[in-house]
């Protein structure tokens, strides 16, 4: 699922997470092994918390996450790239944890029966044309400018993006919604319609009023992620992959997915 928010009308992709495996994160560290254990979903915050960690000393981080934050796994993933940090996955790393923790990683493993799920990316254009001003100008710029770090950061790491636009492909749900919840008055208005959200948001700047907005965007699979093999990965660029065991068939991913949540689905190349 992806929020998309605009703050007067402020605008940024922030999250791409499974709804099912989402808490917020703990975190367990083995200053003896140099080991950081996390597990739960990326908030913005965690950027800051990790680096503090890794400046510790942490050589390894042991992750279980279904996804979170694309701002806060974007910042892990340069702390986790700059300081050579290795990544282990424990059961499942998805979403914004496979797009950006996993690829950055020094040197990355999956555990036995664990689960490495892809289901797209950050892409598009905002949802939502509002009147046209200076405050809309800007809030586009802020998404450019997060888009812009994205596909800077990958190609300082060689990894080709395209991974995540085939992800995308082969889990992208055959119907999309959207839903608009505007913040204004002291109170929170919620629209199913793009031209509804549009037409109110036309009224309060008109009349100069504070508001904030978000967008949840139901445009990626909630519930089935891709698994690519390890010639996949490193045909997209993906490097220092030292233990990646992989389902030998269909039947075998399908009993994986199940580990996870009943109506979880990976998508493999069989």
């Amino acid at each position: 699922m992806n929020h998309i928010k605009f703050g007067k009308i402020f605008v940024l992709v922030t999250c791409i997470v499974f709804p099912c495996l989402a808490w917020s994160a703990t975190y367990q560290v083995d200053p003896g092994n140099k080991v950081l254990r996390m597990t739960g979903e990326i908030v913005d915050e965690d950027a800051k918390q990790i680096e503090e960690y890794l400046g510790t000393g942490i050589e390894t981080i042991i992750v279980r996450s279904g996804g979170g934050s694309v701002v806060g796994a974007l910042e892990i993933a340069k702390e986790i790239n700059k300081r050579k940090i290795n990544l282990i996955v424990d059961k499942y790393c998805l979403s914004s944890c496979a797009n950006y923790l996993f690829i950055a990683a020094y040197k990355k493993s999956l555990l036995p029966e664990s689960v490495l799920g892809f289901h797209g990316g950050v892409y598009g254009k905002a949802p939502i044309q509002g009147p046209k001003s200076g405050k809309s100008k800007k809030g586009n710029m802020s998404m450019e400018s997060f888009w812009k770090k994205d596909s800077r950061f990958f190609q300082e790491i060689g990894f080709n993006k395209d991974l995540l636009k085939r992800s995308y492909a082969l889990t992208e749900p055959e119907i999309k919604t959207r839903t608009y919840e505007v913040t204004a008055r002291g109170d929170k208005f919620k629209f199913s319609s793009e031209s509804e959200a549009a037409k109110f948001l036309s009224e309060l700047m008109q009349k100069k009023e504070k508001f904030g907005m978000s967008v949840t965007v139901n445009g990626s699979s909630e519930t089935t992620a891709y698994f690519p093999d390890e010639k996949t990965l490193v045909r997209y660029g993906v490097k220092g992959i030292e233990n990646y065991p992989y389902p030998k068939d269909k039947q075998e991913m399908e009993l994986l997915a199940k580990t996870i949540s009943g109506d979880f689905q990976l998508v493999g190349d069989f």
